[in-house]
């Protein structure tokens, strides 16, 4: 021991120390107690996500599937189901041999419909298969749902095989019911039992369908899934689930999907949408492209230009002319066919016209008995059939004759018709400075041939 050394190290003692065990699991159960609270919210904003994602892609499709059939007179056909990012045929109308429907198959299929509309022999058939992307112009993922699995597209098959001439709103066999069973668009429009296609989001169980790399999500089996099978099954019956019985907050009862995410008989987590009308009258378009094709309007009931409808006027309605029940007004009927142009100006330009009956503003209602070719009842406003191919050899040309025809004298041509008087001039093209020695007289054989330095030559 060294002596005259002394201890001079302290430690002095603080106050701070460690969180408890008690502390820690106090914590533990707030921050516990705040997450089963906001958990519903994070599922419920989750779910809308996920139900957002799934209308967006059914509605992108929907809407491409009439563009297409709008300009090509027929649907596609599906793609097929087994394939995946980067193969050939991915996203594509398939075109290998399609064969009878099998629970979960990977291929396009064939289902038999509902009915035989078409015409042919035999019941209509449904092909089944994946959203053929590609085709409609649509990015592969408006092909896949919000759970990131494959949308079943559903087609009349043949409403795959017509044109812009042979395409009928009444060929769908699809059928689409709601919760009740209905599958009748004229007892309730969100159902159908003859729709053209049918797209189905099979839901967070995916029973039925396929991923995005091209393998079976769920087999459609099992007594779990309920509601479900209906849709993946081997019949051409899909269930949307609507059930028009739920009240609102206004009391007054509403269409709504109802999903149950209980396993067993009631459970559905599935998206459907559908359409059986290729929005009736739009004009379409008859060739690859616009300037060489022609304009062809679908609608089966008249077309009107200018004005909208009006209760006020039945006039100014899309009147009907089609006297199928022999009641003489001719105005319940449905119509074969009409043009009504509406508005200040009633005028129609084209290189022909292929109509029965020609009506003067004084009747637009085309009830007097007036029509082409029809010299004994004439109403003014219009030009007399008469005039047309009758004897000119009398009348100065500008005298209306029902015996008569065209009464252009020599020298003229008739230009119009203004009301009911021809309108002529002399023969005479708008270059000519000056004439030559001789008028040009067709009657005896002598034509205008052209003009050289200003001066009409004839032969």
């Amino acid at each position: 021991m060294i002596k005259g050394c002394k201890n001079t190290f302290k430690f002095k003692k603080t106050s701070e120390s460690g969180m408890t065990l008690l502390e820690v699991a106090i914590g533990m159960i707030i921050i516990g107690v705040l997450v089963v609270a906001l958990l519903p919210f994070y599922k419920k904003y989750k779910y809308d996500n996920i139900k957002y994602d799934t209308s967006r892609s059914l509605g992108d499709v929907e809407r491409a599937l009439s563009r297409y059939a709008l300009i090509h007179g027929k649907y596609p056909k599906p793609s097929q189901r087994d394939l995946k990012y980067g193969d050939a045929e991915y996203g594509k109308e398939t075109t290998a041999a399609i064969t009878a429907c099998v629970l979960n198959d990977p291929k396009v299929c064939r289902l038999n419909g509902f009915g035989d509309k078409d015409g042919t022999p035999g019941t209509d058939t449904v092909l089944r298969g994946d959203v053929p992307f590609a085709v409609l112009g649509l990015p592969y993922t408006s092909g896949v749902d919000g759970y990131g699995n494959r949308i079943t597209y559903v087609i009349s098959e043949s409403l795959t095989n017509t044109d812009l001439t042979t395409f009928d709103d009444d060929w769908g066999v699809v059928r689409v019911k709601n919760r009740a069973g209905i599958a009748d668009s004229a007892v309730n429009n969100f159902t159908a039992g003859d729709a053209h296609f049918a797209l189905i989001s099979h839901g967070r169980n995916g029973v039925g369908t396929y991923t995005s790399q091209g393998t079976l999500r769920a087999a459609c089996s099992g007594v779990n899934w309920g509601q479900d099978i209906e849709n993946c099954d081997l019949d051409s019956e899909y269930t949307n689930n609507f059930d028009a019985s739920v009240v609102d907050s206004s009391g007054i009862p509403r269409d709504r999907r109802q999903s149950a995410d209980v396993e067993g008989a009631a459970y559905y987590d599935d998206f459907v949408e559908f359409s059986n009308l290729l929005i009736e009258g739009t004009w379409l378009r008859s060739g690859d492209n616009i300037a060489s094709g022609n304009s062809v309007n679908s609608s089966i009931v008249a077309v009107k230009v200018g004005a909208q409808n009006s209760t006020a006027n039945p006039e100014d309605k899309v009147v009907y002319y089609n006297d199928v029940d022999g009641n003489g007004d001719g105005r319940d009927d449905p119509p074969t066919a009409k043009l009504n142009i509406v508005g200040a100006n009633k005028s129609l330009k084209a290189n022909a016209a292929y109509v029965n009956r020609l009506c003067p503003a004084s009747d637009p209602g085309c009830n007097q008995e007036t029509h082409i070719g029809d010299s004994n009842n004439f109403t003014a406003g219009i030009f007399n059939p008469a005039i047309l191919g009758a004897d000119a050899s009398s009348n100065s040309g500008t005298v209306l004759s029902d015996s008569n025809g065209i009464n252009c004298t020599t020298g003229e041509h008739l230009v119009g018709i203004n009301g009911a008087e021809e309108v002529c001039e002399k023969i005479i093209p708008p270059s000519v400075k000056s004439l030559g020695s001789t008028l040009c007289d067709p009657t005896n054989g002598i034509y205008p041939r052209g003009v050289v330095g200003g001066v009409l030559v004839c032969e």
